[in-house]
């Protein structure tokens, strides 16, 4: 984003994310009930129900879906926060424009397909959204590891591995039982993941901004 910089899309980013949590939470506590293993519960079962229930324009249950709106508000909020997260990442390293555009496009491209979950394509949103979000912390994490930023490596691959098992759960029907924590877990592990980067760009940039030295990137990747 031109003319923006690095430690403003991280503090737009990190209030981007927040939003989400303030909404996506009312989207829960608005859920009348219902899941895929069990219809007729009430409100919402963290071990039972997916985000993605919260999509729907009727329930389960057969009542009319009152979290939809906010469901969907915390959706498109936190795809914005990922991709401002995508485009200030990099100022963490000294990568040419070029090669920082290659590393995070695929990541943006497939946030900014999310906004489809909502509509019949919704499996292909997340076959397409998945892979693409997957390439970007594949190319990312090496560096990372390069860079001195150790944990943050760790924890992108983390990432990457339990939204695989998540994704080939979800595919083969194997335990299905366990699928609704899986995503959730997934999700948690990413989010915390761009968040402490997007901290680590505030650190950075603060501390270059007083005209001081940067932290040494094993410091700076220990906030995770």
């Amino acid at each position: 984003m031109a003319g923006i910089s690095s430690r403003k899309l991280s503090i737009l980013s990190l209030i981007c994310i927040g939003s989400f949590l303030f909404f996506g939470i009312l989207g829960i506590q608005q859920y009348p009930g219902g899941s895929d293993s069990q219809p007729g519960s009430q409100a919402f079962q963290w071990l039972e129900n997916y985000w993605c229930d919260l999509y729907a324009p009727t329930t389960y249950n057969g009542e009319t879906n009152s979290a939809r709106p906010w469901a969907m508000l915390a959706t498109g909020l936190l795809a914005v926060g990922f991709i401002l997260a995508w485009l200030s990442v990099p100022s963490l390293f000294s990568l040419s424009r070029w090669r920082a555009q290659i590393m995070v496009l695929p990541g943006i491209s497939g946030m900014a397909l999310t906004v489809f979950l909502f509509s019949p394509w919704h499996d292909q949103v997340i076959n397409f959204a998945g892979a693409l979000l997957g390439l970007s912390i594949v190319a990312i994490c090496p560096l990372l590891y390069r860079q001195g930023y150790t944990k943050f490596s760790f924890w992108g691959g983390l990432s990457v591995f339990t939204g695989a098992i998540t994704y080939i759960v979800y595919q083969t029907g194997l335990m299905p039982g366990s699928l609704p924590l899986l995503q959730k877990i997934a999700m948690l592990i990413f989010t915390g993941w761009m968040v402490s980067m997007n901290v680590a760009v505030l650190r950075i940039k603060g501390i270059e901004k007083t005209g001081g030295s940067n932290p040494p990137a094993h410091t700076t990747s220990s906030d995770l």
